[in-house]
């Protein structure tokens, strides 16, 4: 039986990360005794040995009110490296606590606080307090703990709980610890399901426009021939590679995810209607073929609750065998209010947790988890799984060549499988072709899939 003892303080917020790691993470039952008497964290295993993580001074403060931790002051300006037998061979990025260790045979002291380092990273509070934004109102990796000190592509998350997993097996014999399997999940934000799409010769114009305007006049038989042979249905359109992705998400023996929009606002939404014959069409053989369909809310619904509700109730309308699962546009996202919308629309998981301009573990986790309202202090009802790996953050953002990418994705796929987590990559259907470059990435992502299986 194990026992966890905390203070009085900070309740909601120690609560809901003890559950995460021991519970959902490791599949642990606790009872959780809370007493002002307690110093730190003491997990009791059946009364016979037991380990005390130090608290950190970030909840031992004594606020006017408990939401005053929410501070920039509150974000540590320096990390350690801790590594001792415990830590499978590697140093821990350590963000609150000391390197405090003390062991005997039935006790283990640790100063690391593995939980107010998780919290810090799972609930993302640190989105919160920080207020700078790029043009698309999204949190930038280079302001984030994880960029500054070159941690962002490390699950160190997954990296706490492992370190606490052996810590316990260390004391304990009678632990049964979640079997975790590696896993991938792969998924199509379809923003423009076809390019020559809706009134062929008005996206005929814009190209020729585009090609002067760019003076990029190589490229004008090569677009010209394009659209020649997709209205002749001499061969597919470009971004019509839905059957190509369909056919290799089988070939590693899964399934893809693909997320469409329903509305919006801004001039970056609506290249379709969920109406249009094709997308019908498109979407039957999805669901025919048992692949998913999910939902992709419009450039401004992430921080607005009743245009993301009147976009979900007409995905609904359409009777599509969809799930309630999906990812924001442009992966805009608002700590904590994106999270709150997903939950109050009972769906059951969101994966925009990615930086559009860096690829890596933005939640230090490569494990799906339940989230966290840091401002009503409430644990949610939807559930996270982090995005890995975004196919314009690579190139666009990143500016990778494709060795480098293929490199980079071959690392995080590796350090998915250690932890035995998903593997979550995002590939637009319509970003296998460069009509500048006269070029495509199908080797690519045929590369990619072989790594990642």
């Amino acid at each position: 039986m194990l026992v966890v003892k905390i203070n009085d303080r900070f309740v909601p917020e120690k609560r809901y990360i003890l559950e995460t790691l021991l519970h959902q993470f490791l599949g642990l039952e606790f009872t959780l005794k809370i007493s002002p008497d307690n110093v730190d964290y003491e997990l009791n295993f059946n009364n016979t040995t037991k380990i005390i993580i130090k608290e950190c001074d970030l909840f031992k403060k004594h606020y006017t009110d408990e939401l005053d931790y929410l501070h920039l002051d509150n974000i540590p300006d320096s990390i350690f490296k801790f590594k001792n037998e415990f830590t499978d061979g590697q140093e821990l990025i350590v963000l609150y606590g000391t390197n405090v260790f003390t062991k005997t045979r039935n006790s283990i002291i640790s100063g690391v606080d593995i939980f107010a380092s998780s919290f810090y990273m799972l609930t993302r509070w640190e989105e919160f307090v920080i207020k700078e934004r790029d043009l698309h109102d999204r949190f930038e990796s280079r302001n984030s703990l994880a960029k500054k000190f070159s941690f962002l592509k490390r699950p160190i998350v997954n990296e706490y709980v492992a370190f606490l997993k052996n810590m316990i097996s260390y004391l304990t014999k009678d632990a049964i610890f979640t079997e975790r399997k590696y896993e991938v999940m792969i998924s199509h934000d379809v923003d423009v399901p076809f390019y020559w799409g809706g009134n062929k010769l008005k996206r005929l114009v814009v190209e020729l426009l585009d090609t002067l305007r760019e003076r990029s006049f190589a490229t004008l038989p090569y677009r010209l021939f394009s659209f020649l042979k997709t209205v002749l249905q001499v061969e597919k359109d470009p971004y019509d590679t839905f059957d190509y992705l369909m056919h290799k998400t089988e070939e590693i023996g899964s399934k893809s995810h693909f997320f469409f929009m329903s509305g919006g606002t801004s001039a970056r939404d609506n290249s379709y209607q969920l109406t249009d014959k094709k997308i019908v069409d498109l979407i039957q053989k999805i669901v025919r073929n048992k692949h998913y369909i999910g939902f992709h809310p419009s450039y401004n619904a992430y921080n607005n609750q009743y245009q993301f509700s009147q976009e979900l109730k007409s995905l609904k309308r359409t009777n599509f065998n969809f799930s309630l699962i999906g990812r924001e546009h442009y992966l805009r996202f608002e700590v904590p209010k994106t999270w709150q919308i997903w939950s109050d629309n009972n769906m059951l998981w969101d994966s925009t947790m990615a930086y559009a301009d860096n690829i890596g573990f933005r939640c230090g986790s490569c494990y799906e988890f339940t989230v966290y309202n840091i401002l009503t202090r409430k644990k949610l009802s939807v559930k996270e799984v982090p995005l890995i790996v975004m196919d314009c953050s690579l190139f666009d953002y990143e500016k990778l060549s494709e060795e480098d990418a293929i490199i980079m994705v071959q690392e995080l796929s590796q350090l998915v499988k250690l932890h035995g987590g998903t593997f979550t990559f995002l590939w637009h259907n319509s970003y296998f072709l460069d009509m500048k470059k006269r070029t495509d990435r199908y080797a690519f992502y045929e590369k990619v899939l072989e790594i990642i299986e």
